[in-house]
């Protein structure tokens, strides 16, 4: 980060991890949410846990629990606090050269975006792929962007077989860990990616993300 400079009070720590989220790939809970990790996977279709609500990305009709503090946010607006944009420039350019047009193809592909005071952020991506990426399709870029702790697996969801990939990204002085799922449906490839300020609350907001991600009633 030598072109950004030092991070100051300035660039919040609620945008340092918000830029992580938008950046991979694609950048506290209520009482009883965890325990809420071992219940039946029966409920019903509009259950969200305490202290929760449904995050909805209009363009891919789908929608997921997230904590009921994440506030929805443009991407543009993550910009407005000096030295935002050297960072989001910073983790740009690990995987390509940053031009006007490249930042703007970035923030344009960000859907849907929530973030908490904390720094705890769900959001939606489109992917340019016709299918869903493999592991061995997103290596490359996982060496690019320079994450530590990268573990893939494969998941089920209900737009069928998904990626998910589990990692830390180095943001400034911070290390930010995250989740990010990719899916296909009928309008597309997509990710979602949840990234926090420490390794139990992403894990937990993960498994409850993913556990919800449905389609919004009456979509398709």
């Amino acid at each position: 980060m030598d072109a950004a400079g030092p991070l100051t009070d300035e660039v919040s720590r609620r945008k340092v991890l918000t830029l992580a989220a938008a950046a991979a790939l694609g950048a506290a809970l209520a009482p009883g949410s965890f325990r809420l990790l071992e219940a039946s996977a029966s409920q019903p279709a509009d259950f969200t846990p305490p202290g929760f609500r449904f995050l909805d990305s209009a363009e891919f009709g789908i929608r997921m629990a997230i904590p009921a503090d994440l506030t929805a946010v443009r991407s543009w607006d993550l910009l407005e606090e000096d030295g935002a944009v050297a960072l989001l420039e910073d983790l740009i350019q690990r995987v390509q050269p940053v031009t006007h047009d490249s930042l703007d193809d970035h923030l344009n592909s960000v859907d849907i975006l929530a973030v908490s005071e904390d720094g705890t952020c769900v959001n939606v991506m489109r992917v340019g792929s016709a299918d869903v990426p493999t592991p061995a399709m997103l290596a490359p870029e996982v060496e690019a962007l320079r994450l530590t702790g990268v573990v893939f697996g494969h998941t089920e969801t209900a737009f069928g077989p998904s990626t998910t990939m589990r990692g830390t990204t180095t943001v400034g002085e911070f290390e930010v860990p995250g989740y990010v799922l990719w899916a296909r449906n009928r309008r597309g490839v997509f990710s979602v990616q949840v990234t926090a300020e420490s390794d139990e609350v992403v894990d937990a907001l993960y498994a409850i993300v993913v556990r919800t991600l449905q389609p919004i009633p009456g979509t398709r």
